[in-house]
């Protein structure tokens, strides 16, 4: 079901200047995949089981040879689905980031399910504070079924000097990025 607001905590860097909530923006979801008949559906399946629905799920199937495309029949009344020549996986993401059309992009990875609540959580955080362009949330890993830590456990997230703090360690996993923004920026490092 859904997170209750008062269940939510949120870090950030404090605003630049003051800042007033604003409204729920969209969010795309790009699955990006190569080879990925054994865990697709259940990426695509956390996808279209959120609390709050996406905007839409575009995947992107990076020359996939095994069944990928099979499993994915079911599902494309509820999906986009690109296919294209194997190319590597940060040309997937931009071709996914170039099609969408949500205000936010957020990659799910087709080994990777999110939690029902996670659109809900960085929905209430873009609301909360619509002048980041970057949200985050904790993610568990999970090993054969068990969940075996935290991200945040191993990955303190940094509040203050970000752009110095990102050269030392990753202490953002998972992001949802405004897509203008990234655009602005070149997409992912193909090299």
């Amino acid at each position: 079901g859904k997170v209750s607001a008062t269940e939510l905590s949120f870090v950030a860097p404090p605003p630049a200047r003051p800042v007033t909530a604003g409204r729920a923006p969209t969010f795309s979801v790009i699955v990006p995949t190569y080879q990925s008949a054994e865990t697709i559906a259940e990426s695509v399946d956390s996808a279209l089981a959120q609390t709050v629905q996406a905007h839409e799920i575009i995947v992107c199937d990076d020359g996939s040879t095994d069944d990928t495309q099979a499993v994915l029949e079911p599902y494309l009344g509820q999906i986009t689905y690109l296919k294209h020549d194997n190319e590597g996986a940060a040309a997937d993401r931009n071709r996914g980031i170039r099609a969408a059309s949500g205000e936010f992009v957020t990659v799910l990875d087709s080994d990777d399910a999110w939690a029902p609540s996670y659109l809900q959580a960085v929905t209430a955080l873009a609301v909360s504070r619509p002048d980041l362009d970057l949200l985050s949330t904790d993610a568990w890993f999970e090993v054969e079924g068990e969940i075996v830590g935290r991200f945040y456990e191993e990955n303190t997230f940094s509040v203050t000097d970000q752009r110095k703090a990102i050269l030392g360690t990753c202490f953002v996993g998972w992001p949802a990025a405004r897509r203008s923004s990234l655009l602005v920026a070149g997409g992912f490092d193909g090299s």
